[in-house]
């Protein structure tokens, strides 16, 4: 079981604190250098069975050396309590520091939270470049240490030796960190462009799946079956306009609300002929808010949203305001039960919120009660 392979693998680490610890005492060198870097290892190798993200082992780095020298200096105070000896107590507080360590982060990488962590560290250029930059920090932390060590003597040179090692830490840490920053700023952008092009699949999807294209040649065969030649043929540009449009913008992170309306409008001006007397929509944007820009294809989006999960009919009208106040693009329609609901599996909101996520920072706003549903998105 992998407890048990964690159990020894953790166990290992202790013993081998604990041996280097006593060994380097009893030879005269200190120890620290070498206890940081089994400490790192350790970390890595747990968060690598464990499939972690990256941002999370380069925090567990940082922060198992922080709660490590901590702990070390605090079971050592208390073993001098009860053990005279020196060495003892330092091989010992090693010993107890390193399980505690290895355990904490054991159960770390099992709590809930670390589910959503699990994005897998692989053996790419970002993980080389993490244990490359680990590498790094211990090569110049040695140097500093040889350094001080050779350059200085006499009664002076344990106090310099101490601040040499500090300056070490500190520059381990800030690396650490830099780090982090590196690889979530890459992992975020991955992300990001992931998130986009689902998005964009997303988007193309809804207007090209079979229902859309039944209902629209049925709506086409209507018209020219009645020999309405004229309206099948705006018909046709307006369906053309619409996948010229997503077409076009396929790549594109935001568009102009200008633009944005004019695809909403041909998409919109498709529903009335099916729904001549039972939809409505109605649109108030101020003229100096057109310039503006909006996530591709989200307005017309919302609007689908709209007409699918609502009943649609003469007697009891779908109508759907579409307005801006400067800050905000608004979308907002009256709820209308339909006798067989459809299901709703929330794609459609959620990746909206996550293209705003990306291009922004900026978050959509979801208000629904019982009368009405409105989605705010906010203007770029």
């Amino acid at each position: 079981m992998k407890i048990s392979r964690n159990a020894l693998l953790i166990h290992g680490f202790a013993l081998l604190h604990l041996a280097t610890a006593v060994a380097c005492r009893m030879i005269g060198v200190d120890d620290a250098l070498f206890l940081t870097l089994l400490t790192m290892t350790l970390t890595l190798i747990i968060c690598l069975r464990e499939k972690l993200s990256l941002e999370f082992t380069a925090v567990s780095i940082v922060m198992v050396n922080i709660v490590g020298f901590g702990a070390g200096y605090g079971f050592a105070a208390l073993l001098q309590l009860v053990i005279g000896n020196t060495l003892a107590v330092h091989g010992i507080s090693t010993f107890l520091t390193t399980e505690m360590i290895g355990w904490v982060l054991h159960f770390a990488t099992r709590a809930p939270f670390a589910k959503s962590l699990r994005s897998g560290i692989r053996y790419d250029s970002q993980f080389r470049w993490l244990i490359a930059g680990v590498v790094a920090i211990y090569v110049v932390r040695v140097i500093i240490d040889l350094l001080t060590s050779d350059a200085l003597k006499g009664d002076g040179a344990s106090y310099n030796s101490i601040i040499g090692s500090s300056i070490a830490l500190a520059i381990f840490l800030i690396d650490i960190i830099f780090i982090s920053y590196s690889v979530r700023r890459n992992i975020k952008a991955e992300r990001d462009e992931a998130d986009r092009a689902r998005f964009q699949y997303m988007s193309l999807k809804q207007q090209v799946n079979p229902h859309f294209l039944f209902n629209s040649l049925n709506v086409l065969d209507a018209l020219v079956g009645e020999g309405r030649n004229s309206e099948a043929s705006t018909y046709i540009h307006k369906l053309a306009g619409i996948y010229r449009y997503m077409l076009h913008n396929e790549k594109e992170s935001a568009v102009p609300l200008s633009d944005e309306l004019t695809f909403t409008k041909m998409y919109t001006d498709l529903l009335m002929l099916r729904f001549p007397e039972g939809l409505k929509v109605n649109v108030d944007i101020p003229e100096e808010d057109l310039p503006r820009y909006v996530a591709p294809c989200s307005l017309q989006l919302l609007v689908e949203n709209a007409t699918k999960h609502n009943a649609i009919s003469a007697s009891h009208p779908l109508v759907v305001d579409i307005s801006s106040d400067g800050q905000m693009l608004c979308v907002s329609n009256n709820r209308i039960p339909k006798v067989s609901p459809v299901q709703s599996t929330g794609l459609g909101l959620n990746y909206i919120r996550q293209q705003y996520r990306a291009i922004s920072g900026k978050e959509a706003e979801v208000q629904a009660s019982a009368g009405t549903f409105t989605v705010k998105l906010p203007l770029l």
